[in-house]
């Protein structure tokens, strides 16, 4: 952190968060912090490139262990130090009743297809030896842990395809875990069940007996990630690693049309000489759960696979990950019933992540996301006609021309042409925001928000200066707002991208005393600063100078919103990498150092 950012009264930088917080750097006493809301998952780019669920923890209150139902044993919460230091681990204790099972257990997660991680750190309170069990349609798993010589002992479940590990933790604790496989219908139980051996077998129980346990976790993938601790699994905020270095990712509220977003080989796809098989081909989420998409050797005839979407109206955008299996090229359209609903087609090269072909001048755009994969989005105006859409993939050939009969391939594909998909999205707006996974309806990503109320201390009142880094992921001409001060929206102070531009604004009392709008905010990372002072205003871009006023008075302060407008409306569409609040206004040779790249 910068010598000048050490004089900042509040500086925010994406690192320390948790449910409904974003932590600030400064002051180290959290009353800084951010507050966050979501209510709802979404997903990021993580720092291994991947796009991960955000929580990635699909137990909810996780550490509330009395939630899970309980068969023929008693949970207590609270009773003893965790291994986070805290006292909220649990007891599990057995009641006196003769059974093989003495157990509690959780379906209130989040059933998704793959492979899943269960975990559950344990501890001896009388018994040895815990079980952790898992139920899907590929049969039971239970592997049985030995809490004393910290080591997996049997499995005595039926399903084979599951594995088993323990970690000691320290204290006496361990995390136990379970790594199941994917399967297509998802978990449908996690237990934790208590044992008098090693072997499974049925026994009197004994009420002073047991384990303590804590911190339940399903996570995705077939590695334990680092425990992340729930209570309703909303309002977690999203560091994002798509532009390299962490943001806070910001978004509005969209909604996924397309059902089964990873699943192209559900019915609700129609393939056209086309099939979808299953590969071990691993996705842009990490896990091996990707789709081929394979052509027959018809020709002369599109091959594609499609998803009827219903009326839509107004401006939409599709966007789907995509890897080169044989094929070069990849297509992207909307089949609507109206007179301009047909004639949309883009072709993707994808063999060097270019556009191929646009014949009709859509808006579209191709991004390398690693590992062979692009994203591939395209934008259409269906204006107001109310059409019936499809989601129209090609996945052979170069089109020559619309004609009434579809789009003419100019190759001959053999029955070896594929390519692969993964995430497929279709959301009203005028640009894809981040994958929001789907099964058998569309699903609803709530806008961010991100602010702090009452800290008019932390404010310069009569001077003082904002500044905001932001890495803009798009160049789309949206109303972008980055940093905002008020108390009413009569009293403001923000810096904002409208149109495409940089834009700073002052009110007094609903009275205009800084409006200056310019600069164009191309895509990429810029650092802007917002000085102010009764009658010497400043906003630096880039280390430059672009605008100065000395005309202008400054309104009083309480709230600060970060990537939203005063009531949490117009949220950022990209990434917050820093902000800072100064209670003075900063020199103008110090806002060019602040804001230098």
């Amino acid at each position: 952190m910068s010598d000048l950012l050490n004089q900042a009264s509040l500086v925010y930088i994406p690192s320390g968060y948790k449910e409904d917080t974003a932590y600030s750097v400064i002051p180290t006493d959290g009353s800084g912090d951010l507050t966050f809301t979501r209510a709802s998952d979404g997903t990021r780019v993580n720092s291994a490139g991947y796009v991960e669920n955000v929580p990635w923890n699909n137990i909810s209150n996780s550490n509330t262990l009395n939630q899970y139902g309980t068969t023929r044993a008693t949970i207590t919460n609270n009773v003893t130090t965790a291994p986070n230091g805290t006292t909220t681990a649990s007891s599990l204790m057995e009641q006196a009743i003769a059974s093989y099972d003495h157990y509690a257990f959780n379906t209130t997660f989040i059933k998704v297809n793959g492979a899943q991680v269960y975990s559950v750190y344990a501890k001896q309170n009388g018994r040895r030896y815990v079980q952790l069990a898992t139920v899907s349609n590929q049969g039971t798993y239970r592997p049985i842990f030995d809490l004393q010589d910290g080591v997996f002992v049997s499995n005595a479940g039926s399903n084979t395809g599951a594995s088993a590990s323990i970690e000691s933790v320290g204290n006496g604790w361990y995390r136990c875990i379970v790594i199941h496989p994917a399967n297509t219908t998802g978990l449908n139980q996690v237990t934790v069940i208590l044992q008098d051996s090693a072997t499974y077998q049925s026994y009197t129980g004994d009420v002073t007996k047991g384990v303590y346990v804590w911190g339940a976790q399903l996570n995705t993938g077939s590695t334990a990630k680092p425990y992340f601790p729930t209570t309703d699994r909303q309002n977690v905020p999203r560091l994002t690693y798509e532009g390299g270095c962490p943001s806070l990712l910001l978004e509005p509220q969209r909604t996924n049309l397309v059902k089964y977003s990873n699943d192209t080989s559900n019915l609700s796809f129609y393939n056209y000489q086309n099939s979808s098989v299953a590969t071990a081909t691993t996705s842009p989420d990490g896990t091996t759960n990707a789709y081929g998409i394979q052509a027959d050797t018809a020709s002369n005839a599109f091959h594609r696979w499609y998803q009827s979407i219903g009326a839509l109206s107004g401006i939409y955008t599709t966007s789907i990950y995509v890897k080169n299996g044989t094929s070069k090229f990849f297509g992207v359209g909307i089949n609507a019933n109206g007179s301009t609903g047909n004639n949309n087609v883009v072709i993707f090269d994808l063999s060097n992540g270019t556009i191929a072909s646009n014949p009709y001048s859509v808006t579209a755009t191709i991004t390398s996301v690693g590992n062979g994969w692009y994203r591939c989005t395209h934008t259409f105006d269906y204006g107001t006609g109310g059409t019936n859409a499809d989601l129209c993939v090609h996945n052979v050939g170069v089109f020559s021309n619309y004609t009434a009969t579809g789009f003419q391939v100019l190759d001959t594909p053999s029955v070896s042409t594929t390519l692969y998909v993964w995430g497929a999205q279709l959301e009203a707006g005028s640009y894809a925001t981040s994958y929001i996974p789907t099964t058998s309806a569309a699903v609803t990503r709530v806008a961010d928000a991100a602010y702090k109320t009452g800290i008019s201390s932390l404010i310069g009142q009569s001077e003082g200066t904002i500044f905001v880094e932001a890495n803009f992921l798009s160049s789309y001409d949206t109303n972008n707002l980055l940093l905002t001060l008020s108390n009413t929206a009569s009293n403001m102070i923000y810096v904002n991208r409208s149109n495409g531009g940089l834009e700073a604004y002052i009110t007094n009392g609903g009275t205009p005393q800084l409006n200056y709008a310019g600069s164009v905010l191309t895509a990429g990372t810029h650092k802007i600063a917002l000085a102010y002072k009764a009658n010497d205003f400043a906003v630096y871009l880039d280390g430059a100078l672009v605008h100065s006023d000395t005309s202008g008075s400054v309104p009083a302060c309480s709230k600060l919103n970060v990537g939203s407008y005063v009531n949490d409306g117009l949220p950022f569409n990209n990434g917050i990498n820093q902000a800072a609040l100064f209670k003075t206004r900063l020199t103008n040779t110090e806002l060019a150092a602040l804001t230098t790249l």
